[in-house]
């Protein structure tokens, strides 16, 4: 079944990333680019999340749950390296208290993923889950943006391969699109 396009203004709003890898790296930085505050939990993060800690001034502290960078603003991306299990465990601390707006389970682990969804749902939030396409709200986007011009592809969360080149000819094709 296709799903609904919506386009939502995540300004300000919290997005809990369950694991730290590609998928979780590519996803929290299409986030920050429109503005979600970003809290990644995984005891080991890809080189991506760490560049952009530095370029937004986040903080990555093991066991943390407040942290402010910038200059004491407080930053858009937090990293709590920490297994999800312990965070879930400790959820009545600090950062693990609040309830996250959308929770995206990318973790390399379905047993951890489907922890995340489940403890996700419990709060309320939206839970994309990137290894099980059966147990997500809504499927992240393959994103293409020119300007404040935005395309969203998916294929119903059954072939990333797919999405990926539609959105490729897409992003080639923007540009002589937008100048006509």
């Amino acid at each position: 079944m296709a799903y609904f396009p919506l386009f939502v203004d995540i300004r300000g709003k919290d997005v809990l990333v369950a694991g730290g890898g590609a998928v979780a790296a590519r996803r929290v930085e299409s986030l920050l680019s429109f503005g979600a505050r970003v809290t990644v939990v995984a005891p080991e993060i890809d080189g991506k999340i760490e560049t952009l800690l530095r370029q937004y001034g986040g903080s990555s502290e093991t066991d943390a749950y407040t942290s402010s960078g910038n200059g004491g603003e407080e930053s858009p991306l937090q990293v709590i390296r920490m297994r999800f299990e312990e965070y879930v465990r400790d959820a009545g601390r600090g950062a693990a208290a609040a309830t996250p707006w959308m929770l995206l389970a990318a973790a390399g682990s379905s047993e951890v993923n489907r922890l995340a969804a489940e403890w996700g749902r419990q709060r309320g939030a939206l839970v994309n889950r990137a290894d099980d396409r059966s147990a997500c709200d809504f499927y992240f986007p393959a994103l293409i943006t020119s300007g404040e011009t935005v395309v969203g592809v998916t294929s119903g969360g059954g072939d990333h391969h797919l999405a990926a080149r539609v959105a490729g000819r897409i992003r080639e094709a923007l540009p002589e699109m937008m100048e006509e």
